[in-house]
């Protein structure tokens, strides 16, 4: 049976549980030997088995991933946070508190992700502004996601945009340019956005006197 690998330099807090096969405090690439950055983790703490966390990251307390997550180097993640399954959160992100990233997204390096924001599965946010140039010509920039935003299964969301304040971008959305707080932003390179609050007011128009919203 698979056991715990935990390497120099990881900080545990209490009353956490770390399941099988979980790698813990992973040497990042260009790191010299004999130099360890810490890893830390808060307290209550659940990772789940097969999980990889990085050296060099900052976890808050009531931190939880599923199987398969992976945490790469210098991330720093707020309290209450979740990370899914088979998701993969790249170095230099830094994420704020009470965010759920559910199963196989891939977040991008320097991705900001603030509070009270939702990630539905299978989202990919990318960092790589001209991925055809060589590696040391590369220039990654992360988006920014503001708080409360959610964005919703399949979405792409490409470098250096900004998704506001409480917006909403749709699934299966390509977000190229950045959507103004409080918008909804649908399809592909999306120009035009609708308010969320004259949607949620349309729906709830629509819903009443429907029962159990068994007709929308």
């Amino acid at each position: 049976m698979a056991t715990v690998r935990k390497y120099r330099g990881v900080s545990l807090g209490e009353h956490g549980t770390v399941e099988e096969g979980v790698l813990l405090g992973h040497q990042c690439r260009g790191e010299k030997e004999g130099k360890v950055s810490t890893l830390l983790i808060g307290d209550f703490h659940t990772i789940r088995s097969h999980s990889v966390l990085y050296t060099g990251s900052r976890i808050g307390e009531y931190f939880s991933t599923g199987h398969h997550a992976l945490i790469r180097e210098f991330v720093q993640i707020g309290n209450h946070v979740s990370i899914g399954s088979g998701t993969e959160i790249e170095q230099n992100t830094i994420i704020g508190n009470a965010v759920r990233i559910h199963s196989h997204c891939f977040v991008g390096e320097g991705t900001e992700i603030e509070d009270n924001v939702k990630i539905a599965p299978g989202v990919m946010i990318s960092s790589d502004r001209h991925p055809l140039l060589p590696e040391k010509k590369k220039v990654r920039k992360g988006p920014r996601i503001c708080m409360g935003a959610y964005i919703a299964m399949g979405a792409i969301i490409l470098p250096g945009v900004t998704i506001g304040e409480g917006s909403f971008v749709a699934a299966g959305c390509v977000v190229v340019r950045s959507v103004p707080a409080g918008s909804i932003a649908l399809g592909i390179a999306p120009k035009k956005f609708s308010r969320v609050a004259s949607y949620l007011k349309m729906l709830e128009e629509r819903l009443k006197g429907v029962p159990d919203f068994k007709e929308i």
